[in-house]
């Protein structure tokens, strides 16, 4: 007997490594991994160069890079303390894999890479403990690895595609709405309760230290969990079992803003930073709509010429124009909303019919807080506008939406069934929702970067240790929006770039100010000139692309001075020692 038992164990951990493996090779053939440069950037400007700047800062300070950067916001410290990235998950893996490859940049297509195999696993393992066949939850495993909403966040957003926390999240609201505690405390013994209980916790541990996101979506599935047991039973009892694991992913979703909340009561509340406004969740909510659209980059043209359509004729579409299921979890979406509507019919139910009555409730009640104008929008006008982005709970929907589909096709006996029918899924499943990047696609890139750290370098050999440059024109941080053709966090190049000078870009707005009060007449006079020296600046950047005459005006103010002068080689970054 016990024979069986590890050789079962071992079957389904083969199985899960497979899934993994093969979501993994899927995100590797998307990027068209074997002819990558992994040491190249993902973009010249956006959120690819804050991944990167980010995991520079962890590989430079350890821990303490998350928080303080004393290399960018010259002549001040950055406090990134006052807009943490609330994902200590992935945090931990960056730290981890910085200290094996040495390099920041590949340190972040790796993780990337492996979020594919982490979601698949945490899908099989929810899929397992719901006893779904292996092949069944094999397929499930990768369709929700290969989502849609993976190759749309892709490696800009890479902390929205750390999503693995959330069929883990789904599985403890399982636990509270079948009442695996009570369970347990009835068929087992207090040793054995004891160990799956720890066990339970440290799964609500692990969510509620996810990206902010995916633990409050999580905290809110298994809230409802919740009270669905209380008004079932008609007891408080569920509060002091089965609530447990409510209050753990709460106070670990605490925990990780307590060092922002600790900044703020020794050094001030940061008024300005990452501060949000109750309408935002307007902008930035979920559409239906949006849920069941094809995909962007089908290569289905109809199919990609709907998504088009939409995009560019809707109302209110911004980053929610990225919610798309795929079209299994669309499927699936339709089927449980009609079985919610038919449950209604069915006095006779049994485990599975219990089971679908609950994905279904639940689809229904983040259609209900996160679509535009729902209950998210009051929740932000009442209690805090903080979370805003509504649109990414369709991956926690996606994840609902699926495990229904699995349940259902688990309920097949014939095997030849759903074996025919889980090929299918994930054949048509990987066509339709698997991202394949052009060929060459970071030839440009390559050959910027290799220019621009050829620039950077002959800058950083002029100066001295810990030489402050400022750079122009000022560009607010975080989420300032773009100056001409100057993109978001472009000014991160130079600290990219170099190893020991310190950058005027990423101080904190509302806190890390020095370097904007130092900011006058466009930085093109001598108060301004004068100003910055005071500071301790020896060295002017001018990033051309943020002005409409391509700075030629201000290059010009500064050859007048006949300072020594670094160009790019594609004219784009001027370079003055003052």
């Amino acid at each position: 007997m016990r024979y069986l038992v590890v050789k079962k164990i071992n079957c389904d951990f083969t199985v899960a490594a497979g899934a993994a493996c093969i979501s993994m090779l899927i995100a590797c053939f998307s990027l068209g991994i074997w002819q990558m440069d992994l040491s190249v950037l993902p973009g010249i400007g956006g959120d690819g160069v804050l991944a990167a700047f980010l995991s520079k800062s962890i590989q430079e300070n350890g821990w303490k890079g998350v928080f303080i950067n004393t290399m960018v916001g010259a002549p001040d410290s950055s406090s990134l303390i006052d807009v943490p990235f609330f994902d200590y998950n992935m945090i931990f893996l960056i730290w981890i894999i910085n200290k094996c490859t040495g390099n920041y940049i590949k340190t972040i297509y790796i993780f990337y890479i492996l979020t594919y195999g982490m979601s698949a696993i945490s899908m099989f393992f929810l899929l397992k403990q719901l006893n779904i066949k292996r092949f069944v939850n094999f397929v499930i495993s990768i369709l929700f690895a290969a989502a849609p909403y993976h190759f749309y966040r892709g490696i800009g957003h890479i902390t929205l595609s750390n999503y693995f926390t959330i069929p883990l999240g789904v599985y403890l609201a399982f636990v509270i709405y079948e009442n695996y505690f009570s369970l347990w405390e009835q068929n087992g013994d207090k040793k054995k309760l004891r160990k799956k209980s720890i066990g339970m916790l440290l799964l609500a541990v692990l969510t509620g230290t996810g990206q902010l996101y995916f633990s409050f979506f999580s905290f809110i599935a298994m809230l409802m969990a919740l009270i669905i047991v209380m008004l079932r039973k008609g007891s408080f009892k569920p509060l002091r079992n089965e609530g447990i694991l409510v209050y753990s992913t709460c106070l670990s979703m605490f925990a990780g803003v307590v060092p922002k909340i600790m900044y703020g009561v020794l050094h001030g509340q940061n008024q300005i930073a990452g501060i949000r406004v109750p309408m935002e969740a307007e902008l930035y909510g979920m559409k239906i709509i949006e849920l069941l659209l094809p995909v962007s980059y089908s290569r289905i043209g109809f199919l990609a010429d709907i998504n088009t359509k939409y995009a560019t004729s809707g109302v209110w579409v911004s980053e929610n124009i990225m919610s798309p299921l795929g079209m299994a979890a669309s499927m699936a979406f339709l089927i449980l909303c009609g079985w919610f509507m038919y449950s209604f019919l069915v006095r006779k139910k049994n485990k599975l019919s219990g089971r679908l009555d609950f994905i279904a409730f639940m689809i229904f009640i983040f259609v209900l807080f996160c679509t535009v104008g729902g209950f998210g929008t009051l929740f932000n006008f009442l209690i805090t506008p903080q979370i805003r982005a509504y649109n990414r709970a369709s991956i926690l929907i996606a994840c609902f939406a699926l495990t229904g589909l699995a349940a259902l096709l688990n309920a097949v006996t014939k095997k030849t069934v759903y074996s025919i029918v889980c090929v299918l899924l994930l054949v048509t499943g990987i066509y339709d929702q698997v991202l394949i990047h052009a060929r060459g696609w970071q030839d440009p890139i390559i050959v910027l970067q290799h220019d621009y750290q050829q620039f950077f370098e002959q800058v950083e050999a002029g100066l001295q240790d810990h030489a402050m440059v400022y750079e122009l024109p000022h560009m607010n941080f975080p989420e300032a929006p773009a100056i001409h053709n100057m993109q978001d966090y472009t000014p991160f190049l130079g600290y990219l770039f170099t190893e020991s000078v310190r950058w005027s870009y990423g101080g904190i707005i509302g806190r890390n100010d020095a370097a904007k009060e130092l900011y006058i007449d466009q930085g093109k006079s001598q108060r301004f000139l004068n100003g910055i020296k005071e500071s301790g600046f020896c060295g002017v950047l001018i990033d051309t692309y943020a002005y409409e005459d391509d700075g030629q005006e201000m290059i010009q103010y500064y050859k007048k001075f006949e300072y020594k002068e670094i160009v790019s080689n594609d004219k784009r970054f001027y370079f003055y020692k003052i």
